[in-house]
């Protein structure tokens, strides 16, 4: 996906307050970013450079974080379009702070209890992001990861 030049402007400005003020700014910019549904791939770049600035500092809004992924992937033609960035996202989130994933991992796994099949799906795709985006994530928990996909195997089969 490419982002239009107005949204490359503004992701940029963003970056630039963000690491001017630095965490401080985290508890008005990510509830505004996320609240915005469903979210987009500049919305989703736009988390990845909060992250990068507010490290452990995110780990408050992951539960908001989670929330807004999930509810964005409703169909396969939109993971596929945002999956690229929420990897990158899992990724910085990763480098920001290994319990910020674990904590994103955590409440993702809680979407595939869902009873909702949309819910479920979305969880197991956010799954697979995080492994690929977190592998350290992958490999401390690949049991239950593993418990996860099979799951979601015999609900699509």
């Amino acid at each position: 996906p490419t982002m239009s030049l107005t949204s490359l402007y503004a992701l940029d400005g963003l970056k630039n307050v963000l690491s001017a003020c630095g965490p401080r700014v985290l508890s008005f910019v990510v509830p505004r970013i996320i609240a915005e549904r469903p979210l987009t791939y500049a919305s989703i770049r736009a988390l990845s450079a909060a992250s990068f600035v507010g490290g452990a500092n995110m780990t408050e809004h992951i539960s908001g974080i989670v929330t807004a992924l999930l509810a964005s992937l409703t169909t396969d033609a939109i993971y596929e379009e945002l999956k690229s960035c929420i990897e990158e996202l899992m990724k910085q989130m990763c480098a920001s702070d290994h319990d910020l994933i674990n904590g994103i991992y955590q409440r993702t796994l809680d979407g595939i209890l869902s009873a909702d099949p949309v819910q479920r799906t979305a969880a197991a795709q956010m799954t697979s992001c995080i492994c690929i985006g977190a592998p350290s994530i992958a490999e401390e928990h690949a049991g239950r990861i593993l418990e996860v996909f099979v799951r979601q195997c015999a609900d699509t089969d």
